[in-house]
């Protein structure tokens, strides 16, 4: 090998080391002899196995050659594919070229083929995280699930020199998963959920969390995959066909997914997660009144429950009875006071209910509870800017886009405010990141001129016009029209704010999809976790 390909293969070493650094990754590059595997990365966060350790082969190259399905291709020698066989961990292939930053990998340790095939959609960027833990924890769990019988007492063994010190630790993961799932955060807890699934088989309780996981976690068409499973291994339980129903219902296929949560509510009839889900159902189709019935006797069913009272604002929301949708939303938050949905829909109504200054009071109260979420970020900002407080504005759509750095309306409005404050350099900058927003209907490359912006809020009114050129955009003028402010244009607009309550406005439609939070399994006959 001639000295260029070294210092390439060098250069992909030490560079897949800072960036799984980046990433959150310990990286220990393997001294000896390169039999197939170069380097381990170990993931830093508990997924409920003892070494959270995959093996790293490293390809470093000038230059892949792409092949048209957008993948690239490696050959190996059946030595490295028995090698990565028999690692004792599982092993991914990572390529890396010196003509670009991006690193891409699959996994190896289960090929078959001496040719492998690299997507170059599959980059070792934040997201390979979860899938990391995923293939850990399956990897782990498929062999506790092979051993041989007779090396299981030896196993056990090792782990404890009693029942209770070899139960112990899986007490401890079960608590754990229950603990993450309580906290919302499903994508942490499916990959351990998984693992026990694998291994305790016959447990509904793990395999019903796992699938709850998935649904959260946004995997739709693998959660219904899992409970089908469940299904079949439990027939005779009514958390089954609720299951399986809920999934349908994810996927939008509202047929089949009724008649599941009928069939779970013939078994369990007062089951209020089952009455819940079925006025979701409803709720998506726009079967209001059946559906507010149905989160009715959810709540009813279970007092404690802030899911069915969420719902019931959404609903009442929909009807509009906005005074009835308060209360409900009031109602989630008094059992729960970091209840964050509730307090940024209360925001939401309460502004389209003119009663400003409690908007920005619910606001405030979701911001301190996630500061990340952009939610609450951008109404109150939305709400702020029309006020004519421009700073504050600022500083939380600057937050928000800390979470969405591509989102055309958070730039669209930071032009807006930049352009009221005379910061027109970076009111360019923002209009061009927001130029899908304002385009017409030619491509960027054809399109010329300028590009009128009517910025009327409640105290404040600007005339905006922007000029588009192939390659730059500039403010061309900003023109203050304080006569044109809703306050100002409409002098009856403040006696109207003053009696909030009387105004009926009808609102956009509520997402539904967050509505969902399916309960854990329960051994009880009706539910109550």
């Amino acid at each position: 090998m001639n000295d260029h390909n070294r210092l390439v293969e060098q250069t992909g070493v030490y560079h897949l080391g800072c960036l799984a650094a980046r990433l959150g990754y310990l990286f220990r590059q393997i001294k000896e002899h390169d039999k197939g595997v170069d380097a381990e990365i170990e993931l830093t966060q508990s997924i409920g196995v003892a070494s959270p350790i995959i093996g790293v082969q490293i390809k470093a190259r000038s230059d892949f050659r792409k092949n048209a399905d957008n993948t690239i291709s490696i050959t190996v020698t059946e030595q490295n594919l028995r090698y990565w066989k028999s690692f004792g961990r599982p092993v991914v292939l990572m390529a890396y070229s010196d003509k670009e930053t991006d690193v891409y990998w699959t996994r190896v340790d289960n090929a078959s083929s001496r040719t492998i095939r690299i997507s170059l959609d599959q980059k070792f960027d934040e997201s390979t995280m979860h899938q990391f833990a995923r293939i850990i924890s399956q990897y782990h769990a498929n062999v506790a699930w092979n051993m041989p019988t007779k090396n299981a007492s030896e196993i056990l063994a090792e782990l404890g020199s009693t029942v209770g010190e070899v139960l112990t630790p899986i007490e401890q993961k079960v608590r754990a998963v229950d603990t993450l799932m309580t906290k919302g955060r499903y994508k942490d807890a499916a990959p351990t959920c998984e693992a026990l699934a694998t291994i305790y088989e016959d447990a509904p309780s793990i395999w019903y969390n796992w699938v709850v996981c998935l649904l959260e976690s946004g995997e739709r068409d693998r959660a219904l995959d899992v409970a089908n499973e469940v299904l079949k291994k439990l027939p005779e339980r009514w958390e089954s066909y609720h299951l399986v129903g809920t999934c349908l219902g994810s996927l939008d296929r509202y047929e089949e997914a009724e008649n599941l949560l009928l069939k779970a509510l013939e078994l369990a009839p007062l089951s209020p997660e089952v009455w819940n889900n079925l006025g979701l159902l409803h709720y998506w189709q726009g079967r209001n009144k059946e559906a507010y019935e149905e989160f009715y006797l959810a709540a009813a069913y279970e007092p404690d429950d802030k899911c069915s009272r969420f719902n019931l604002a959404l609903c009442s929301t929909a009807l509009g009875n906005y005074e009835e949708a308060l209360h409900y939303y009031d109602a989630c938050i008094n059992i729960n006071p970091n209840f964050y949905d509730a307090l940024n829909n209360k925001g939401r109504l309460l502004r389209y209910l003119w009663r400003i200054g409690e908007a920005l009071d619910s606001y405030d109260s979701a911001i301190e509870i996630d500061s990340r979420n952009p939610a609450a970020l951008c109404n109150s900002a939305y709400l702020l800017k029309d006020l004519g407080y421009n700073e504050r504005a600022i500083q939380r759509y600057h937050m928000a886009l800390e979470e969405l750095p591509d989102n055309d309306s958070l730039h669209f409005n930071l032009g807006v405010l930049c352009c009221r404050t005379g910061n027109w350099k970076s009111a360019a900058y923002h209009f061009d990141k927001a130029y899908n927003l304002l385009k017409s209907d030619l491509p960027r490359k054809e399109f010329e001129g300028l590009v009128g912006i009517i910025d009327i809020g409640y105290e404040v009114a600007y005339f905006i016009r922007v000029e588009f050129t192939k390659h730059s955009v500039r403010i061309f003028s900003v023109d203050p029209e304080p006569k044109c402010a809703l306050f100002n244009a409409v002098p009856s607009m403040r006696e109207l704010l003053n009696q909030a309550h009387t105004i009926n406005r009808p609102l956009p439609p509520e997402d539904p999809r967050k509505a969902f939070a399916p309960n854990r399994f329960s051994d009880d006959e009706h539910n109550d976790s």
